[in-house]
């Protein structure tokens, strides 16, 4: 088991704290991420660690449809408020609720390494599966504006859970309708290939509803591998603090062509305190490099 190194740079932290906030907890640091649970007290214990993480599959959320269970965050976000640390949140994709293979298209195929599902991979811009996902976002939110111990959470991790948790993308090979299983209910006459248009507007349905939904609740983070487009439509929210950016596979050694676009953009909006960031690494704490699939 290993433990990798959340770095985590707030823009507040360079400003100067007012004097009624001096006991708060910092949240600029190092946190803990992708520990073993049963070792919690061991990582989470350690001077230098600010806070850790709490990760939860959408299937473990929502059982049933329109049933949510939010226990389990709001037992870790107690353990984490009694620590007087932080932990970010993000609810993953790579296992959908079962009862929406009964309701939505899917592809016998798993077609990314994201999707752990058995029974393939879901078409996620159909819009039974756009509302349930937007649904449970809804109730997370509600949930969470009313939940007293909610000021341990770091911020939400902004997953698209689309195709598992981060990937969006079908293959050419793979979008011909007849490949894909069609429940009985489902009309078959409102059944669209994947294209960039669907999956634009599914990605800026997600983004609207973190806004509307997480907005003065808790801080959002971003993947900062978003397209330009995309940027330019929110440019004014990470602009003004509404949303902050996320980034995997972190290196200290510079690269060429998009990855170092992604680095620009910490450059350009939390350096500039702008907005807040946070990143993974690609490596352990012990230093053999580590691939996250989630």
């Amino acid at each position: 088991m290993f433990i990798l190194m959340l770095q985590v740079s707030l823009a507040m932290s360079n400003s100067p704290v007012p004097a009624s906030q001096k006991t708060a907890r910092k949240p600029a640091g190092l946190y803990a991420i992708w520990y073993n649970k049963a070792q919690a007290d061991l990582f989470l214990g350690q001077p230098y660690i600010r806070g850790g993480q709490i990760v939860l599959q959408w299937a473990d959320v929502e059982p049933e449809q329109g049933k949510y269970d939010f226990s389990v965050i709001d037992e870790q976000l107690r353990a984490f408020k009694n620590r007087q640390q932080l932990a970010t949140l993000q609810i993953n994709g790579n296992r959908k609720p079962q009862w929406l293979f009964e309701k939505v298209p899917y592809h016998r195929q798993k077609l990314s390494v994201q999707v752990n599902d058995t029974k393939g991979t879901l078409m996620y811009w159909h819009p039974v599966h756009r509302d349930a996902y937007l649904g449970m976002l809804k109730a997370l939110a509600k949930h969470l504006r009313s939940y007293s111990n909610r000021d341990a959470i770091l911020g939400i991790r902004m997953n698209l859970n689309a195709v598992g948790t981060e990937h969006h993308n079908v293959a050419d090979p793979y979008r011909s309708l007849e490949q894909w299983v069609i429940p009985p209910d489902v009309e078959r006459a409102e059944l669209v290939e994947w294209n960039r248009d669907v999956d634009d507007r599914y990605i800026k349905a997600v983004i609207d509803n973190y806004i509307s939904g997480f907005k003065g609740v808790v801080k959002i983070f971003v993947r900062n591998g978003i397209d330009e487009k995309l940027l330019a439509a929110y440019r004014k929210d990470f602009e003004n603090g509404t949303l902050s950016w996320f980034h995997t596979s972190s290196e200290a050694e510079p690269r060429a062509g998009f990855a170092e676009r992604k680095y620009r953009r910490f450059y350009d909006y939390c350096r500039s305190g702008k907005t807040d960031s946070y990143a993974e690494p690609w490596a352990s704490a012990w230093g053999p490099p580590v691939w996250l699939c989630l």
